[in-house]
């Protein structure tokens, strides 16, 4: 016969009682797979919306991009580059285009680290994953500047990322010495060239500042509120990584206070320096200061549900006072 007769209740015969069993058995397994399934899709989906900071929209516009710098001290003057011109400047303007930042990590402005691996972590309950880094390379052997951007090689996502942009000068006087404080009231201003309020990558944007070689400190614009990147982070400490298989605190300031000129109301000294920590003395020879732009990128984690949005035209400035040397 090329068919049987379908069964009916009369002639279907009553099934074993390990029949049954495995017949429950195998419902279970399948019902335990699906569920395993299921978990595993929602897991991966929601892995990879997270890391669509590195798989999809993962670097930043280059359009307008700016790092400014600007000297509100009359006796105090700002040449481009690693030597004192005497032209007398008091701002210049470092542009950077053509070149969108990756996300990057770094506590120090000399070791840059990138994430290289990704793997789906559960909680300790076993009920939920989330997307985390697990491991990193340190990318600062094969950092290339040129034109204000630093390039190098990621394993993950290919050649010649930007870590950062930055901008060299220095700072001097035409005579004497003035101790360096940032401005008391725009020490350094963080803006988007196309205002979008939707935009929230302003939240992984780190502004470091390296004077005669010396780190002084890191800023970021945005206060982190304790979630994704900042997770177990207190006031002015953020999650940075510190080895190829660690993230740990590191120092970033929100407040710049510490570093701030105080605002005298006399004509003949405006600023005093007051209890804040200088930046170091600029003299006839300068004071080389280095600006590091960056988007700070722990984990996948750092920037999760905001990774669809760009910024566009980052502009970035610092403007600085001098105090006569006591």
């Amino acid at each position: 016969m090329l068919f049987k007769p379908k069964n009916t209740t009369e002639n279907r015969a009553a099934p074993a009682a390990g029949a049954i069993a495995l017949r429950n058995t195998l419902t279970f397994g399948i019902v335990q797979c699906a569920v395993i399934l299921f978990a595993l899709s929602a897991a991966m989906f929601a892995w990879s919306n997270s890391r669509a900071w590195y798989a999809n929209n993962r670097e930043v516009d280059a359009q307008d991009n700016s790092i400014t710098a600007e000297a509100a001290t009359a006796s105090l003057f700002i040449s481009d580059g690693t030597t004192v011109d005497n032209a007398y400047h008091t701002a210049l303007q470092d542009t950077w285009s053509g070149a969108a930042l990756f996300p990057i990590s770094t506590s120090d402005c000399a070791n840059w680290w990138y994430a290289d691996t990704f793997g789906v972590v559960w909680n300790a309950g076993g009920t939920a994953a989330t997307a985390q880094a697990t491991h990193y390379t340190n990318a600062a052997s094969g950092i290339t500047e040129s034109g204000g951007v630093a390039t190098y090689d990621n394993s993950l996502d290919g050649d010649d990322k930007v870590a950062y942009a930055y901008s060299e000068y220095m700072l001097y006087t035409n005579t004497g010495t003035l101790a360096v404080y940032l401005d008391p009231t725009d020490p350094i201003t963080v803006q988007y060239g196309i205002n979008n309020p939707s935009v929230r990558l302003m939240n992984a944007l780190r502004v470091g500042v390296v004077v005669d070689d010396t780190l002084k400190f890191v800023y970021a614009p945005v206060t982190e509120s304790g979630t994704g990147n900042s997770s177990g982070s207190t006031a002015n400490t953020f999650q940075a990584v510190s080895s190829a298989t660690a993230v740990s605190n590191a120092t970033v300031l929100t407040n710049l206070n510490t570093y701030k000129a105080t605002s005298t109301g006399d004509t003949s000294a405006p600023y005093s320096g007051g209890s804040a920590t200088s930046l170091g003395n600029a003299d006839t020879a300068g004071l080389q200061v280095k600006i590091f732009v960056w988007l700070e990128g722990t984990d996948a984690q750092a920037i999760l549900g905001e990774s669809d949005n760009d910024l566009q035209g980052i502009n970035v400035s610092l403007k600085y006072v001098g105090v006569l040397a006591s």
